[in-house]
């Protein structure tokens, strides 16, 4: 009850409540989780959040409760703001300086990529069971992170054996 008055939710004013609270953390939460992740390695943060991220969606694939969803949705948004900044230093460390504005163009490209895939597992949700659909999100989350890794790690050796040269 709200106000003595029994609340309905249905599933497009979830939607907009999870929408708006991601909205909030992401607005203030970014320059908390900056101070709390200014001394944690860039390895963690790459292999820590798209997991805690795919994590999340998972939970938000298999439950039905408000309250589980509004906190899985807690840890997608601040796991996402706590590797994201990392993701925009490391395209600006691939990208050179003349191919900075394609190298954008495509990082904002991963937006669209997640509405088409967000859409594409609304679709899928009718053919397999929540779980099914959980684990592949699970295994996605996987992936990102290995490839994150081995994208830092191949920068970091470029640049060792660049300062090695010089």
């Amino acid at each position: 009850p709200l106000f003595g008055q029994s609340v309905i939710v249905t599933g497009v004013m979830m939607f907009g409540i999870l929408r708006l609270q991601t909205n909030l953390i992401a607005i203030f939460g970014i320059g908390p989780m900056q101070n709390l992740t200014r001394n944690t390695s860039p390895t963690f943060l790459f292999t820590a959040g798209p997991i805690a991220a795919a994590i999340a969606f998972a939970i938000m694939m298999v439950s039905n409760s408000a309250w589980v969803l509004i906190a899985a949705m807690a840890l997608y948004t601040l796991s996402e703001v706590a590797y994201a900044p990392l993701k925009q230093s490391l395209l600006a460390e691939i990208a050179s300086d003349g191919a900075r504005a394609r190298y954008a163009a495509v990082r904002a490209f991963d937006f669209r990529l997640a509405l088409i895939i967000g859409a594409l597992f609304v679709w899928l949700s009718a053919y397999f069971a929540p779980a099914t659909l959980a684990m592949v999100i699970l295994l996605m989350g996987l992936v990102i992170s290995a490839l994150l890794l081995v994208v830092r790690r191949n920068l970091s050796t470029q640049k060792t054996l660049a300062d090695s040269a010089a």
